[in-house]
């Protein structure tokens, strides 16, 4: 099962119904409610989603404690990028303007998670805010003109951060997506549909 916080993202409804299309099963919760974690067993995977504001401006409790609490593999997009970032002490920073278009990303370093795309891939961008200093246990994976931590990735734990959004990007985010889960143990696919304002 994979457990879904959702931090407000606009993008959850459309794709839960990817989910729900590949019998994927999932669990939503709410990131600023207090719920005892303990009460989830068979998690396989966590997303931290995308939404509103950044975690310098919202008590994000479920993804900091789903961090420490769940030794399986986690992805982050947006401010779940931003909150695995913060709990792990890098620094996060506003942009001079807002993002929201497919943007050109440059892969750095393989892994994976970015197993059969291309040295440059293009993502769904929709914030205001980006990562712009490294936590030290992570290692840079991808960068971009407009952000240069576009993804992420624990050095010694499999969990994944990005600005972007693959989950709404149809293309490579539809491998990244299915890496994913292959990562969590989840022998099923998952197609991405069309990224929706």
């Amino acid at each position: 099962m994979i457990l879904i916080i959702d931090n407000e993202s606009s993008f959850i409804k459309y794709f839960q119904k990817d989910l729900e299309k590949a019998s994927i099963n999932f669990k939503v919760i709410k990131a600023e409610e207090d719920i005892d974690l303990d009460n989830f067993e068979n998690i396989q995977g966590i997303i931290l989603t995308g939404g509103r504001g950044t975690p310098l401006d919202r008590d994000l409790i479920n993804d900091y404690k789903a961090i420490d609490y769940f030794n399986v593999p986690i992805i982050g997009f947006c401010i779940g990028h931003e909150a695995i970032a913060d709990h792990f002490r890098g620094e996060i920073s506003h942009l001079d303007e807002h993002q929201d278009k497919m943007e050109e990303i440059h892969i750095l370093e393989r892994d994976s998670l970015l197993e059969g795309v291309g040295d440059k891939i293009f993502l769904r961008e929709k914030h205001y805010a980006n990562v712009s200093k490294l936590p030290e246990e992570f290692k840079l994976l991808a960068s971009s003109k407009v952000c240069p931590i576009e993804i992420m990735k624990h050095k010694l734990r499999p969990i994944y951060g990005f600005q972007s959004h693959p989950e709404r990007s149809p293309g490579d985010g539809d491998i990244i997506m299915n890496n994913f889960l292959k990562i969590c143990g989840i022998d099923k696919r998952v197609e991405i549909s069309g990224a929706e304002k």
